[in-house]
């Protein structure tokens, strides 16, 4: 039974009086169990966490459920920590922060206004990810979703933001446009009803807490709360002091705050509205049906687990190596160490063994012994066996196999006898497609995050907010969307993956069209966009400093159609482009929404087909 199905049955004994505190008890239940279920996948997060910092020493204990050092099995033995996982990691970043993530919306069909809306629609959201800064979050989901294998992207619309639209009598802002906006989520914040299924739309219900100051709080919800010290996991181990500190290493303090719990209850037959509440400070700040037509939750996988709603992480199998690598190295520095201290053989009772385990032997100490006693001599050693740098050497190889990296990418240089370009472009490809995979989980997540916010721009966005967003010159695109609303969710990229198809690939194989005329028209002219396109992979200029003329012209003569369905008869210009504004209008002329409004408005359709005779007349009068 879910939360709320069980909350109004309580309910109904009570004469369907629905309390506070019965709301957040029931939901603080639920998110205990929740917690308690999802704790091996914490810890798992925790040691991946732990190992990328260096803290290699350590484990999970399966009885106590904690990170513990491990204990030495001899005083003696070497715990020193190699960490080869670092600049693996580094590695892999470098290159996954190269794939690039422009998107674009397709149009529903091939009618005229689906390709403006298309437009607008791709417009706005590049618009919302500079607005969101979201390329530095997406470098920042990646760091996470290295390090745990999963992040997290919470998108929502504040109405209390953007620009003032209206005051009241005190002249205080009383309403606003309002605001896309999105928070980053790390695992530890995000409880999914059932950890076995993988997707999100497979999971009814999500619980996110997060810790949040009480500032924060009173901006967000309006409501004063003294706050408190809580301690809450952090990705990376905390700087404690304690090199080996594992059980509270994972933990930081924040000041002055409070947990905000987030339930989501996604719609059902009991509950078609769905159910979205906040607790802040141990009250119910909201509670209400879902505002948007899904849970506003997106996951970013660095790789997926069959039957897992959370992610893996490549440290996950580096670890075992990284272990072997400790090891190997230790015992290399055992024997060194042991060839250092100048071990003797001594004959029973020739000298003061006390002594000598006290102080030891220092290079140029004399060595007293008894008299009548043979003299200690040096304990001879073997040399270190050639397998042990071999297995060192093997363990690295086989790190950076798993990481999906090679020497070309760690230290730009190739095994021995790799040499000729071809080959070397041939690692560098094997690479890059290894990696590739955790770039697709990351553009698949960014377009699921990408319809989403078309979703909830389609139900709260106002025209002002969309002009804004995309330009003046479109605002006759804009009106259009505005009137008939968002009709297509196909969100696709401009490029294709880099590390599959390199940035200089996708240029070289655009250009080679290009030059074949493969984008020319049937009067062999090549459109303006194909020529931006072009500009653009140059890296010489962007579209807006270098729009056409043609391309002012064009959006001129579309306001002037959208317009005219608004009852506003467009008139000729002196700098208007003749053949082209007539070009747009007889585009317009053919499609079903002007025989519609010439059924309607006849005197509309007329004063346009007298402005289109305009300019036909202009033009036989320029030649």
């Amino acid at each position: 039974m879910k939360i709320f199905e069980k909350l109004k049955s309580f309910a109904s004994d009570r004469k369907n009086e629905l309390y506070s505190d019965d709301v957040v008890a029931e939901i603080m239940s639920e998110l205990d169990k929740r917690k308690e279920e999802r704790r091996p996948f914490e810890l798992q997060w925790r040691l991946n966490s732990a190992f990328l910092a260096g803290k290699q020493n350590c484990d999970v204990n399966p009885y106590s459920g904690e990170l513990e050092e491990l204990i030495p099995v001899y005083e003696y033995e070497e715990r020193g920590v190699f960490n080869k996982i670092a600049p693996l990691m580094e590695t892999r970043l470098a290159n996954l922060k190269s794939v690039k993530f422009d998107v674009a919306v397709k149009p529903l069909s091939d009618e005229c206004e689906d390709y403006d809306k298309a437009d607008v629609e791709t417009k706005l959201l590049r618009s919302l990810y500079k607005k969101d800064s979201f390329d530095d979050k997406k470098n920042t989901l990646l760091e996470w979703s290295e390090i745990t294998g999963t992040a997290f992207v919470l998108s929502g619309w504040n109405s209390r933001a953007g620009k003032a639209t209206s005051v009241d009598d005190k002249g205080n802002p009383s309403s606003y446009e309002g605001e896309l906006y999105s928070v980053l989520l790390t695992p530890y914040e995000v409880y999914p009803e059932n950890l076995y299924r993988q997707s999100m739309e497979e999971q009814n219900s999500v619980i996110i807490e997060q810790v949040l100051s009480a500032k924060e709080i009173y901006n967000l919800f309006g409501i004063e709360c003294k706050g408190r010290d809580i301690d809450s996991i952090t990705l990376t181990p905390a700087p404690n002091g304690d090199a080996v500190s594992y059980t509270d290493g994972g933990y930081v303090r924040s000041r002055d705050s409070e947990r905000v719990i987030t339930y989501f209850e996604r719609p059902s037959r009991t509950n078609p509205e769905g159910v979205m509440c906040v607790i802040a400070a141990g009250k119910v700040v909201y509670l209400s049906g879902m505002p948007y037509e899904d849970i506003p939750l997106t996951v970013f996988r660095a790789k997926e687990n069959a039957c897992q709603f959370f992610g893996k992480s490549v440290i996950e199998d580096l670890i075992p190596l990284q272990r072997a690598y400790n090891g190997c190295k230790n015992k290399m520095h055992d024997y060194i160490s042991t060839l250092a201290a100048n071990s003797l053989l001594v004959e029973e009772g020739s000298v003061d063994l006390d002594e000598m385990e006290e102080n030891g032997t220092a290079p140029g100490t004399p060595v007293v012994y008894k008299k009548g006693y043979n003299a200690p001599i040096p304990l001879s050693h073997e040399s270190i066996p050639t397998e042990l740098y071999a297995e060192c050497e093997q363990l690295v190889r086989d790190m950076e196999y798993v990481a999906g990296v090679s020497q070309l990418m760690v230290v730009g240089s190739t095994n021995v006898g790799v040499s000729s370009g071809v080959a070397i472009n041939s690692l560098r490809e094997i690479d890059s497609t290894r990696m590739a995979l955790t770039a697709e989980n990351m553009r698949s997540g960014i377009l699921n995050m990408a319809k989403m916010w078309l979703a909830i721009c389609r139900k709260f966005c106002k025209p002002g907010y969309v002009l804004s967003a995309t330009g003046n010159n479109d605002a006759a695109q804009v009106l259009t969307w505005c009137s008939e609303d968002i009709n297509s969710f196909d969100v696709y990229f401009e490029t294709e993956n880099e590390l599959k198809y390199s940035e200089e690939n996708q240029k070289q194989a655009f250009l080679q069209a290009y030059n074949m005329g493969l984008f020319a028209d049937e009067n062999g002219k090549v459109p303006d966009r194909f020529k931006m396109r072009a500009v653009n992979l140059m890296h010489i200029g962007d579209y807006d400093s270098l729009m056409s003329e043609g391309e002012l012209q064009s959006k001129r003569a579309k306001r002037e159609n959208t317009l005219l369905l608004s009852g506003v008869i467009p008139e000729t210009d002196v700098f208007d482009d003749d053949a082209v504004h007539l070009d747009e209008h007889r585009r317009f002329a053919l499609q079903m929404r002007y025989d519609s409004l010439k059924r309607r408005r006849p005197d509309l359709a007329e004063g346009f087909e007298r402005h289109c005779a305009e300019h036909a007349e202009r033009m036989s009068k320029n030649g």
